[in-house]
């Protein structure tokens, strides 16, 4: 089929009012340009072809929008044919964008309210819509600068991205989420128009959600391998991996706490450390964390430390969340000092904190061991967690920084590391993580050794905080 020919049958298309009749006229011509690259070329330059196609476009949409659902099955037809052809062509894309993207959106927001997004009559538009939409930006960065802060934009029932993000289909899902991939790839600043703008956050927020309820279904590893069970997650990581690389991760954290309603750590911000602690730990020895990523760790440490610590304060389910956010922040500041030495040396601004939680994670031991007379204290999980990522945290600090090990040595994190190393049965690693710390403590430090050895034993704590007379061993 010539260009000049479809142009013509579409030209006749406006007129004819039965709908079935468009799959069988754009078929040929779908097939056609799929198997020509020639044929598609020569379409995706033809201003004549688009303004054609965005006509017949602009009637459906106006159907759809009327009620009428028989228009649901041609835009089906219309939306394969307009993600074919715009497909690694940039010709394509931008005559798109300027004769068709209004109509594909104004399809959208008719399929996207909230009874058209659960009726199965409406269900192949708009996945072969959100299709076309993820590709007009692919690969193409003039039109995602021009389009993704269009869409960010729209508001109400026009907020396409959002509406779309509450579908339940994997598959309209997964197109909105490539978009949103695409737009923002290779572009610090469409990254930052996605972390920090207010309409980007409450987007960031919805796809975030997403990501939560599958992360328990991923394995460690798939972060290092970048195979994921669920292909909405991928995605999702791929997303906020953009947003790590250009520097735009700290203002969308800040920018999801401003919208937490005063918790001082909300899901979402736990689902972006997350995906930090997943791509720090998948870098390569050798490999730099991206600029501004440690500063915001050690700011983050700081932030978090002094709100869970807060004297007089009843703790409560908001710590519980503080305290989850606390532990991944220290696995990602020791995957970056196990990445580098230089990663490892800026690391050092952390001992005094991650000390004074480990301090505080002993008191609070202390403390309830000391109130519960009738019912033995066993430590909750998630302090002990926070107890061995504070202890493997200063042991990776420490090593060969000399530096770190007075700095621990002088805010009093020898003599606690030295109090963890019995074995203890609720938390039963802390006892090699405290060797292990202890040993890069001592090693090559004079001072420190001294100290350890100037140490007399003179009792045994119980587990449950008691005084015990030494072993004869000990004597």
């Amino acid at each position: 089929m010539l260009p000049q020919e479809l142009i013509d049958l579409l030209a006749t298309y406006t007129h004819i009012p039965e709908h079935p009749e468009l799959t069988f006229l754009i078929r040929p011509a779908r097939l056609a340009a799929r198997d020509d690259p020639a044929l598609k070329s020569s379409l995706g330059a033809s201003t004549a072809f688009w303004t054609a196609f965005g006509s017949v476009w602009s009637d459906h949409a106006r159907l759809l929008a009327e009620g009428d659902s028989t228009a649901a099955e041609p835009v089906a037809t219309l939306a394969a044919f307009l993600a074919s052809l715009i497909a690694g062509s940039p010709d394509a894309q931008s005559n798109a964008m300027t004769l068709v993207e209004p109509h594909l959106r104004a399809v959208l927001v008719t399929t996207s309210s909230f009874m058209n997004l659960a009726d199965e009559a409406f269900l192949g538009a708009t996945r072969a819509c959100c299709q076309a939409l993820a590709n007009l930006v692919t690969d193409n960065d003039a039109v995602a600068s021009a389009y993704f802060p269009i869409c960010l934009a729209l508001t109400g029932k026009d907020d396409i991205v959002i509406r779309l993000l509450d579908s339940s289909d994997p598959a309209i899902l997964l197109a909105v989420l490539v978009f949103l991939l695409n737009s923002t790839f290779g572009s610090a600043e469409r990254s930052t128009l996605l972390a920090a703008s207010p309409s980007g956050v409450k987007v960031l927020d919805r796809v975030l959600s997403h990501a939560a309820t599958r992360f328990d279904g991923e394995a460690e590893q798939a972060f290092v391998d970048e195979e994921f069970a669920s292909d909405v997650f991928g995605v999702i990581y791929a997303i906020v991996r953009q947003l790590i690389i250009h520097s735009a991760f700290p203002a969308a954290f800040a920018a999801q706490a401003a919208s937490g309603g005063g918790f001082d750590t909300v899901n979402s911000q736990l689902m972006l450390l997350k995906f930090l602690d997943g791509y720090l730990h998948s870098l390569s020895t050798g490999s730099e964390a991206p600029a501004g990523l440690t500063d915001f760790l050690l700011a983050t440490l700081d932030a978090l430390s002094s709100g869970v610590q807060t004297t007089g304060k009843a703790m409560d389910e908001r710590d519980a969340a503080t305290c989850s956010a606390l532990v991944l922040v220290l696995h990602c500041l020791s995957s970056v000092g196990l990445s580098s030495d230089a990663g490892r040396a800026r690391s050092v601004e952390c001992t005094e904190t991650t000390v004074g939680l480990l301090a505080w994670t002993d008191a609070i031991n202390k403390e309830q061991r000391a109130s519960s007379e009738a019912v033995a204290w066993v430590e909750p999980e998630a302090l002990g967690q926070l107890k061995r990522s504070c202890v493997r945290l200063l042991g990776i600090v420490c090593f060969d920084q000399k530096d770190a090990q007075d700095r621990i040595r002088e805010c009093g994190g020898l003599t606690l590391l030295l109090g963890m190393c019995q074995i203890d049965d609720t938390n039963l690693t802390l006892r090699e993580h405290a060797m292990f710390a202890i040993r890069n403590i001592l090693h090559g430090n004079e001072t420190n050794q001294a100290l350890v050895a100037g140490m007399k034993a003179q009792y045994l704590v119980g587990p449950q905080g008691q005084i015990q007379d030494l072993p004869p061993a000990l004597r």
